[in-house]
């Protein structure tokens, strides 16, 4: 899974999820079939938000009662 923190002069993008696991929650934007900078920056362009790749920020895992969560974390900054 793909996760990009987005951020714009001191503002991070978040959106609220309409998926079943954590409906409702405002997460970072994720990506969940492709954990790649390409794809996240596909998915912000497919958004209208032009953004660059600043930094790798390394991985993560979160573990549910019943799915795990292997993220990769990518920092981009939006124009």
């Amino acid at each position: 899974m793909g996760v990009a923190l987005v951020t714009h002069q001191g503002k991070i993008l978040v959106q609220q999820r309409d998926a079943a696991l954590l409906r409702g929650l405002w997460v970072f934007l994720l990506l969940e079939n492709d954990d790649t900078p390409e794809g996240l920056e596909k998915k912000l362009c497919s958004m209208g938000i032009e953004a660059a790749l600043q930094s790798d920020l390394g991985e993560a895992k979160h573990v549910f009662t019943h799915r795990i969560w292997n993220m990769k974390i990518y920092h981009f900054e939006a124009s």
